[in-house]
Order: C-alpha cells, then structure tokens, then sequence
C-alpha cells in the first residue's frame, strides 16, 4: 500500500473519531432531549456507530446485516458510510439518501466483501459536510 493511500486512511479514521466525540444526538423536529440524556441504540441521531461488521462474499454465515432509518417524517438525508477494516485500518466508503422515513437495508458484503472492522455513518449536508438536523 502506498505511504500516502495509508496516510489518507488514517487521517479519515482520526476525523470520524474526532467527528465522533463531539457530535450530538440529533432530537424530534422540534422536541430537544433532555440536557443530561446519555447516548443509546433506542435515539435518532446524525452520527451512527456500528462496533462490529463481518463480510464474507461466499455466503451468509458470517454476514452483518445493516439497517438504517431516516425518522425525520418531512425531508430525506444523505449519509456517508464509513467501513473501517479491524486490521488495517483501511477505509471503504459510500454514499447513501434516504426519503422521509424510508429504511435502507443492506449486507456489509454487498459494499466491503471480505473485511470485518467497524461502520460510522454521518448525516451530511449537500456539500459533504456533517449536518445539523435540529430544526
């Protein structure tokens, strides 16, 4: 692997980490969450973090499977997909759009076969930036 695609690799991967520390839950339209609420898998919120992924593109036994849900009920969002490989660190991305309350549903093998690592997915604005999603 070349010097500059590693660099590039780990550069992202400090960026999502640091993206990750301090982004916020995202709220209801309209509705803030309290002060004190703690992070968990039940909250809508505009950074998501899988801890573990599996891809094997032979089959099913060792497949993760992914779901992820727009629950703002008036306007879409774009998201960009980070797959980050457990041995290398190296990074696989992707774009995906979801409408108003749509559910997208996929197989981590069907965009990273053959890896097994992590996945953050960040809500993003139109210019690939992280979006704020308080209305």
């Amino acid at each position: 692997m070349k010097p500059s695609l590693r660099l590039t690799g780990i550069v992202m991967v400090l960026f999502v980490l640091l993206l990750s520390a301090s982004a916020t839950m995202a709220a209801d339209p309209g509705l803030a969450y309290p002060p004190n609420s703690e992070a968990t898998d039940t909250k809508a919120g505009s950074l998501l973090y899988y801890n573990a992924y599996t891809s094997v593109p032979a089959g099913d036994t060792a497949n993760t499977k992914i779901n992820v849900t727009n629950t703002n009920d008036q306007s879409g969002v774009a998201i960009h997909v980070f797959f980050v490989d457990g041995s290398s660190c190296s990074v696989a991305d992707y774009y995906i759009c979801l409408t108003a309350n749509q559910t997208y549903s996929f197989y981590a093998s069907d965009y990273d076969p053959g890896f097994s690592g992590y996945i953050v997915m960040i809500a993003v604005d139109r210019r690939g930036f992280p979006a704020t999603l308080i209305s």
